[in-house]
């Protein structure tokens, strides 16, 4: 009986549908402070609250939704959003189902610091701060640079950092 030979992997790549919101402090335009948490699930990974989207669920659903679930407020105001999909690779041995994700960017403020809540019902991040936007990319993980280089040059372009 002849076996079966292994089905090739598929040369293409599946993304996950995801929102990520880029926080501005209570002080934005003033000051230009970013929210930035530390996952509770990797070592020493600091990033923007990001989450999946629902099948029926729009852009803006997802947002409000991932903000209330993640750092426990929505209490914010969009200030403008990334017109595209942009998208970045897992690193190898975090894929999974998916090959990495495809994100929609969302510049909100927040309207009330004191509002952030991390110890929500299933916390994703052990630590929080707000740093200065300049000094962003020397904390955020190495796989989510070029992504999130990405947004902040939108965002910058167009005059809202």
């Amino acid at each position: 009986m002849e076996q079966k030979k292994p089905r090739p992997k598929p040369n293409y790549k599946i993304y996950r549908a995801n929102v990520a919101a880029v926080i501005m402090d209570e002080n934005y335009p003033n000051e230009k402070n970013v929210w930035i948490g530390l996952r509770n699930d990797m070592k020493d990974v600091w990033q923007f609250p990001q989450g999946g989207m629902d099948r029926d669920e729009s852009v803006d659903e997802a947002f409000f939704r991932e903000l209330g679930e993640e750092i426990g407020t929505s209490n914010v105001e969009i200030i403008a959003r990334h017109p595209d999909w942009i998208k970045y690779d897992f690193p190898k041995g975090l894929s999974g189902r998916y090959s990495g994700q495809k994100q929609k960017y969302l510049l909100a403020k927040l309207k009330n610091n004191k509002d952030i809540n991390i110890h929500t019902q299933k916390p994703e991040f052990s630590d929080f701060k707000f740093i200065p936007m300049a000094d962003l990319f020397e904390h955020i993980t190495a796989f989510k640079v070029p992504a999130y280089t990405i947004a902040i040059n939108y965002f910058k372009e167009n005059g809202y950092l």
